[in-house]
Parts: structure tokens; C-alpha cells; sequence
């Protein structure tokens, strides 16, 4: 064999090496997301609180800034990133369901909710992730309006 097949070779199979061992990669099985309009509740956010993200769960500071209310609940979606696509984690215990409540979101709040999703989801694996969470609000015809809210966060 040549010298520049042989480093061909090697080349192809350090690449493959490389994307095999990364912590982004998903199982084949997992779903890609559908989830594309998001963060479109204008004054009205949802990040990350620092120093909260473990393997097991996170603190989201939502805000509203908006001249209405919203409403959410414990319902949410997690989501891992994988080559510049993001794919759902899937549920590990088909047993789990969310109490179905609704949370105040005022205008002019701010309100800390925890999302623990080790009983859901299991622990998550190092990568990056985003949380998913709708939110109602009530337009001025009377109609309900849902949003989608995401917060990216890494696991370390």
C-alpha cells in the first residue's frame, strides 16, 4: 500500500474515532425535534439559574415583562444537542406523569420553578441540553394563546 492510502486510511479512521467518542452523540433511537417557534412570548423569558444545573436537575428563573399573565405548569421537555441537531430525550420511567397545576406568572414577576427530571429522565449524560415549557396567556379577545419557552444549559 502507498503512504498517502495508508494516511488516508488512518485519517478516516480517527474521524471516526473522534465522533465516537463524544459526549454530544444521541442513540440512533431518539427523535428529532420538532420544536421550531420557540421564545416567542414577547417580555417574557426563561433562563437558566446559575450554579443550579446538575445531572439530575436545574433552577429556571422565569420573567415576565409582558402587560399580561401567564400561566404554566409542571409539564416540560428536555432536549439534547447532537451535530448542530437537537433530539428528544427520551422518558426512562413510563410510569412518571406531571401533577397537572397552574403557576402565576404575573406581569412585572419573576417566579423560580425546579425541574428535577433524574425520576423522569434519568440523569443526564455530559452535553449540551435545552428545557422546553409552554405558557398560556390571554390575548385581549379572550382567547388562549400558547407559548413555547427554552433555556439552554450544559452538563458538566
Amino acid at each position: 500500500m502507498t503512504h498517502s492510502k495508508v494516511f488516508i486510511l488512518l485519517f478516516l479512521f480517527s474521524i471516526f474515532l473522534l465522533s465516537a467518542c463524544s459526549n454530544n452523540s444521541v442513540p440512533s433511537d431518539w427523535e428529532a425535534s420538532e420544536n421550531e417557534v420557540m421564545n416567542d412570548f414577547e417580555g417574557v423569558t426563561m433562563i437558566v439559574k446559575d450554579g443550579t444545573v446538575s445531572s439530575e436537575g436545574a433552577t429556571l428563573i422565569l420573567t415576565n415583562e409582558a402587560d399580561v399573565e401567564g400561566v404554566y405548569g409542571n409539564y416540560y421537555t428536555l432536549e439534547k444537542k447532537s451535530n448542530d441537531q437537537w433530539y428528544k430525550v427520551p422518558v426512562a420511567n413510563k410510569d412518571s406523569a406531571f401533577e397537572d397545576v397552574g403557576y402565576s406568572l404575573p406581569p412585572a414577576g419573576t417566579e423560580e420553578w425546579g425541574a428535577i427530571w433524574k425520576w423522569r429522565e434519568g440523569e443526564l449524560d455530559k452535553g449540551t441540553y435545552r428545557i422546553i415549557k409552554s405558557i398560556t396567556a390571554s390575548s385581549e379577545n379572550g382567547e388562549n394563546n400558547r407559548y413555547l419557552l427554552l433555556a439552554e444549559f450544559e452538563v458538566e
